[in-house]
């Protein structure tokens, strides 16, 4: 693109497609995923990631999906489509996101099959993990409630799987609102944007991995960008790339705080307040976002603002706590088990614990 090369940039920097070279660990983010990481290491049995559209939930989903190592985790990931509905539609897709072939349409059955694949699983010293996206679309009576009972499995008195739900701020309200679920939710991170130097950060790395130089964009005009954008990746993105347009067009080098709000403008997003003055443009004030001025805009980062590195971030991980069994003892805070000690539920008795389960909430 004519306006990519006007900047000496070699591809898109600002594509909104999950592209694995383009991944930022901001702090943000990274402290996000961390939390997430300790929860599945211990083997909790229900975590839950909220974060607005464009936050970036998704990418540290598909990123964390990506961390676990295959010889712990048998993990996978799910997108629930809107209005997805049907007999047993969320008991199948689970079956089939934990490797059951070929999931029977007998609810019994089903059950009966998640089970043992789930003890398969525990039996090869791996722990089940899947991942649901979109589960702010889940209902919260039919597909909740089972989600409850699939929580309920244990086997050796240890949870038998792990799931996490990313999701709108509103699946919050929802689990909120019925005990039972809110009971079970042991790791909950609320996504925050980005504030302006992450900002700054964020669309530096950006810029390089593009094959550009960071200083393209002016100081203020990342926090104009930030301001407007309210931290969130994806609008930052789209945000960027009709700003180095608009730069282009009047034929600048370097991307101003005129060419953000242009571009925002054209984009329909209000601009920060206190953002124009009489003579043009000034930088921004009060809707700020927390934290301090993006002038990290070189190859040079501040003390305490680079970003955390994927390395360091692996290895704190591999250095973290890790309560399974037979390592360092049982985890203090563990639940009592709800399985006999005289081994594995029968198939009736897993059945009857879903029918159970789910009868408390209708």
């Amino acid at each position: 693109m004519e306006h990519l090369r006007h900047f000496g940039l070699a591809q898109d920097p600002f594509q909104n497609d999950p592209l694995s070279r383009l991944y930022f660990a901001s702090h943000e983010h990274a402290d996000a995923e961390r939390r997430l990481l300790r929860g599945l290491r211990q083997a909790k049995s229900l975590a839950v990631l909220l974060g607005e559209h464009g936050s970036g939930k998704s990418t540290i989903a598909r990123h964390l999906l990506d961390s676990l190592e295959e010889e712990k985790f048998e993990a996978s990931m799910m997108v629930v489509l809107q209005g997805e509905t049907g007999s047993n539609w969320f008991l199948t897709r689970i079956a089939r996101q934990l490797g059951v072939e070929e999931p029977t349409a007998e609810r019994g059955g089903l059950v009966t099959q998640i089970f043992n694949r789930l003890v398969d699983v525990r039996e090869e010293g791996r722990h089940s993990v899947v991942l649901i996206d979109g589960a702010h679309q889940l209902r919260p009576r039919e597909d909740l409630g089972e989600l409850k009972a699939l929580l309920h499995l244990e086997h050796d008195e240890r949870h038998l799987l792990t799931v996490v739900l990313v999701g709108l701020p509103e699946l919050g309200e929802r689990l909120a609102a019925d005990s039972a679920v809110a009971q079970r939710v042991e790791v909950r991170v609320a996504l925050s944007g980005l504030d302006v130097r992450s900002t700054g950060e964020y669309v530096a790395h950006r810029v390089r991995a593009a094959g550009g130089d960071p200083r393209i964009f002016e100081p203020t005009a990342v926090e104009v960008l930030c301001c407007a954008a309210r931290g969130l990746p994806r609008i930052v993105n789209t945000l960027a790339d009709n700003a180095l347009f608009e730069a282009h067009l009047v034929g600048r080098r370097t991307v101003s705080p005129t060419d953000v709000l242009r571009a925002a403008q054209d984009l329909g997003i209000p601009a920060p307040e206190g953002s124009v003055d009489a003579q043009g443009i000034a930088a921004p004030s009060a809707a700020r976002p927390a934290g301090p001025s993006a002038t990290m805009l070189d190859e040079t980062s501040r003390e305490g603002g680079r970003p955390v590195p994927q390395a360091t971030l692996e290895a704190d991980a591999e250095d973290a706590p890790i309560f399974e069994a037979g390592s360092l003892g049982a985890d203090p805070f563990q639940g009592p088990g709800d399985v006999s000690d005289d081994g594995p539920p029968k198939e009736e008795e897993i059945e009857g614990l879903f029918v159970d389960l789910i009868d408390e909430e209708r």
